[in-house]
C-alpha cells in the first residue's frame, strides 16, 4: 500500500511538473467557475500565485465583461459535452503585454460520468496570425498588381480609341475650314462676276447650288463624325473614370464587410476586363437571384476574386 501511494504521488508530481513546464496557459475550473488548478504561465496572466487564485473566479481578476465572456465559453463547452475552440486577446497582468491565444475548453467527467469541471488550455498564436496576415497581404498585393496590369491595358485601349476619335474630329475641323474658305471665295467670285455683267439670277442659282452642297457636306460631317466621335470620346473618358474609381476602391487592403449591390460589383469586374473580353469575342450574361441583390461581404475581396475569375476564364 505504501509503495502504491508512493507511486501515485510520484506520478502526480510528474504530471504536475509536465503541466508546469508547458508554454501554454493551463487551468481547471469546477462547474461553477471556481479555479481548482492553474500552471505558472496562467499565474502570469492573472498576476497572482496559484495559491491566491484557487477558490476564486474570473470576476476576482478581470473586468466583468471579459469574465462574462470566459464564463460563456465555459458553459458552451459543458453544454456541448465536447471540446470547444475560440480565439481571444489576453492582456497579461504581470507585464501588460497582449497575446492572441487559441483557447480549447474541454469538459471533464469522473469515472461515473459526473461533470468535474472545465479544463482550459490557451496557446499563443500571435506570431502565427501575424504570419498569416502577412501572407494574405502579400497575396492581396499580388492581386492588386495583376488587376493594375489589366487596368493599364484597358486604359491604354481607351486612350487609343480617344486618340483615333480626336484625330477624326480634327480632320472634320479641317473640312469645316475648307468649306468656310469655299463659301467665302465663292461669295467673292460671285461679286466679281456680277461687276463684270453676269446675270444676277444665274449667279444666285450658282451660289445656291454651292450652299446646298456645303450644307449637305456639313450635315454628313456632323452626323458621321462630330456626333458619333464626340459621343465615343465621352464614353472613353467615363470608362477611364470608372476604371480609376474601381481601382482606387480595390487597392485598399480592407477586409471589412459592407452591404452593396452584387450586380454592380459584378458589372465593375466585367468593365475592368471589357476590352479584353471584346477582343476574345466573349459575351457574359449575368443573372442574379433576387434574394442576393444586396449582399454583405468584403467588397474589395469579392471584386478581386471576380476579376481574377473572369481573367482565368478567357486565359
Amino acid at each position: 500500500l505504501a509503495r502504491s501511494n508512493h507511486e501515485m504521488v510520484a506520478s502526480e508530481a510528474r504530471q504536475r511538473a509536465l503541466v508546469n513546464a508547458m508554454p501554454d496557459l493551463v487551468w481547471l475550473k469546477d462547474p461553477d467557475g471556481i479555479y481548482l488548478f492553474c500552471n505558472p504561465r496562467f499565474e502570469r496572466f492573472f498576476g497572482a500565485t496559484e495559491a491566491n487564485i484557487l477558490g476564486r473566479t474570473d470576476y476576482d481578476f478581470v473586468p466583468g465583461e471579459l469574465a462574462d465572456a470566459f464564463r460563456d465559453n465555459d458553459r458552451k463547452a459543458m453544454q456541448a459535452e465536447q471540446p470547444c475552440v475560440n480565439e481571444e486577446w489576453l492582456t497579461f497582468a504581470d507585464d501588460g503585454h497582449r497575446e492572441l491565444v487559441e483557447t480549447i475548453k474541454t469538459p471533464l467527467h469522473d469515472p461515473d460520468g459526473r461533470l468535474i469541471g472545465v479544463l482550459g488550455i490557451a496557446r499563443d498564436i500571435t506570431e502565427r496570425k501575424r504570419g498569416e496576415d502577412l501572407q494574405r497581404y502579400a497575396a492581396f498585393q499580388a492581386g492588386v498588381a495583376e488587376m493594375s496590369v489589366s487596368v493599364l491595358h484597358n486604359i491604354g485601349n481607351a486612350v487609343t480609341a480617344m486618340s483615333d476619335d480626336a484625330s477624326a474630329v480634327q480632320l472634320a475641323g479641317n473640312d469645316f475650314a475648307r468649306l468656310a474658305d469655299l463659301l467665302t471665295s465663292s461669295a467673292e467670285a460671285s461679286k466679281a462676276r456680277q461687276s463684270q455683267g453676269v446675270d444676277v439670277d444665274v449667279e444666285l442659282e450658282r451660289l445656291l447650288a454651292i450652299q446646298q452642297e456645303a450644307a449637305r457636306t456639313i450635315g454628313q460631317l456632323v452626323e458621321k463624325v462630330l456626333q458619333s466621335r464626340s459621343h465615343r470620346l465621352v464614353q472613353s473618358v467615363q470608362h477611364i473614370a470608372d476604371i480609376v474609381r474601381i481601382q482606387q476602391t480595390s487597392a485598399l487592403p480592407n477586409a471589412s464587410t459592407s452591404k452593396f449591390d452584387l450586380a454592380q460589383a459584378i458589372q465593375n469586374a466585367l468593365n475592368m476586363q471589357g476590352d479584353t473580353l471584346h477582343q476574345h469575342n466573349i459575351q457574359i450574361d449575368v443573372e442574379i437571384d433576387p434574394s442576393l441583390s444586396r449582399v454583405t461581404l468584403s467588397h474589395n475581396q469579392l471584386l478581386q476574386a471576380l476579376v481574377n475569375g473572369v481573367k482565368n476564364a478567357y486565359e
